[in-house]
């Protein structure tokens, strides 16, 4: 009769191959995660409750240009809101989402290496 040959070192590789893959998996759930749904690097997003219509002067995100929004429905009115700086340097950037709903993204300038100014980073 011939013996098998048993690998004692598969199991163990087997494992060490299924953890690393869970950890970047999960690092890559984190990066994900961190970023908003504009792929801009932000702490935080709200919103504003649903409208008939809606309307940025800067397009949508765009971190570079102070804009304005607005945006109105019958139960609320108008709803008027322009990018701004925050006393701790973020800037609120907003724009139009699902719904004509205002977005407000708080973008962390310092990330790209800039400060808020006047409503946009520069």
């Amino acid at each position: 009769m011939v013996k098998k040959k048993v690998n004692k070192y598969s199991n163990r590789n087997f494992y060490l191959v299924i953890g690393a893959c869970s950890i970047a998996l999960l690092a890559l759930l984190l990066l994900f995660f961190k970023l908003s749904s504009d792929g801009t690097i932000a702490g935080e997003a709200f919103y504003f409750p649903a409208a008939d219509w809606c309307y940025d002067t800067d397009g949508g995100i765009d971190i570079f240009t102070q804009g304005h929004i607005t945006s109105y429905s019958d139960e609320n009115g108008n709803i008027t809101r322009m990018d701004l700086c925050r006393p701790n340097g973020k800037l609120v950037e907003y724009k139009c989402a699902t719904g004509n709903r205002i977005k407000g993204i708080v973008v962390n300038c310092a990330v790209q290496g800039m400060t808020c100014s006047t409503g946009e980073c520069v």
